[in-house]
Parts: C-alpha cells; sequence; structure tokens
C-alpha cells in the first residue's frame, strides 16, 4: 500500500510530516497548507524539485526557503499484517 507524505519545512517550527492515502488530497492539502502560511503571494511558488528523489509536489512559500513537499513511499506489509499478529510473532 503507497502512503503519501506531506513534509512542511519551516525554519520557524519543527519539521513535520503529515500522511496520506491519496495522493490528490496529499498534493490538496499541501498547497493549502502552503498558502496558509505565505505572509507574500509572490513568495508561494511550485517547482518540479525532487522529481528524481520520488517528490511528487513541491513548493516555496518564502523567501526564506520554507517550502512543503510531497513524498510517496511504500507501507510496510508486515506493519499492515501487525492486527493479526501476536506480540511475539511481531518481535
Amino acid at each position: 500500500m503507497n502512503i503519501y507524505i506531506v513534509i512542511c519545512q519551516d525554519r520557524h517550527v519543527d519539521t513535520t510530516a503529515h500522511p496520506f492515502t491519496n495522493p490528490e488530497k496529499a498534493i490538496e492539502w499541501a498547497r493549502r497548507t502552503a498558502k496558509e502560511y505565505c505572509r507574500f503571494p509572490e513568495d508561494y511558488e511550485e517547482h518540479d524539485y525532487g522529481k528524481d528523489e520520488g517528490w511528487i509536489f513541491y513548493a516555496d512559500y518564502s523567501c526564506e526557503s520554507d517550502c512543503i513537499y510531497v513524498t510517496t513511499t511504500e507501507l510496510d506489509k508486515d506493519v499492515l499484517d501487525a492486527d493479526t499478529r501476536t506480540t511475539k510473532e511481531i518481535g
């Protein structure tokens, strides 16, 4: 199962990660959040950065290089199956 992680990197707060199961909803949330954090509308800019690293969305929202991006990864099958196994089996 693929999951989509929105990463918010802002110099004034801790970096945060927000998981989604739908890529369109992750990108929509990232866009909306970046625009809310943006002080000046002209600072918001989407880029193709990170496509080679698996990022599916990237935007700067300040002149200080604060950014938000969406990456994808596969949820470990062992985690998905954990609810059907005992603690001893999980290790």
